[in-house]
């Protein structure tokens, strides 16, 4: 069978396949990667349900779900200042093939998509693409892994935690500007 009779034989495109092909293409795009990750690390607080219950990622990942935690684990470990280098190394090792560039037969369907359908391979690139921003909350009642949205930010997205960030920087200031005024008027602390 010649590869024109094979296209031919396949069944027509959805409405629904090009909105799953949009989602890829927005993954693939980078579009989606911070999402991906800022959700995946809430698993332990919201639990999996939480995860799947979103239809980006219900659509999109064709994955066991029980091995969800597992990867969050493995995730949080990435994330983590304290884990080895080895240890990311040998995750990051273990992911790799999953976030190899060629397509793959997508289960239940009859198209063929990039490895993105992958839990492990999105987590893999979006880690990648990433990794330079991925911070743990410097708020001491938080800790909660995050994406920063700028290459200097400390704290989470969340009102507590802004609260923090902003008083750690009026405080900050205020003790440099009164060390200065008192440096001018010749006062010693």
């Amino acid at each position: 069978m010649t590869t024109k009779s094979k296209m031919k034989a396949q069944r027509k495109v959805t409405a629904a396949d090009i909105q799953d092909w949009e989602r890829l293409k927005a993954v693939a795009a980078g579009i989606l990667y911070e999402e991906l990750l800022s959700d995946a690390v809430a698993v332990a607080a919201h639990g999996p349900a939480a995860f799947w219950a979103k239809p980006q990622w219900k659509t999109l990942f064709w994955e066991d779900r029980q091995s969800l935690n597992d990867v969050v684990d493995q995730l949080r470990a990435l994330w983590s200042m304290d884990t080895p280098a080895k240890e990311k190394t040998a995750i990051l090792r273990d992911w790799s093939p999953f976030a190899a560039v060629m397509l793959m037969p997508v289960p239940d369907k009859e198209l063929w998509a990039p490895p993105l359908v992958n839990l492990r391979g999105a987590l893999m690139l979006a880690v990648m693409r990433h990794s330079n921003r991925l911070r743990i909350c410097a708020n001491p009642e938080c800790g909660r892994p995050f994406v920063a949205g700028k290459t200097h930010q400390k704290y989470c997205d969340r009102p507590e935690c802004k609260v923090a960030a902003q008083s750690t920087y009026m405080h900050r200031y205020y003790e440099k500007t009164l060390k200065q005024r008192r440096q001018k008027r010749g006062v010693t602390a």
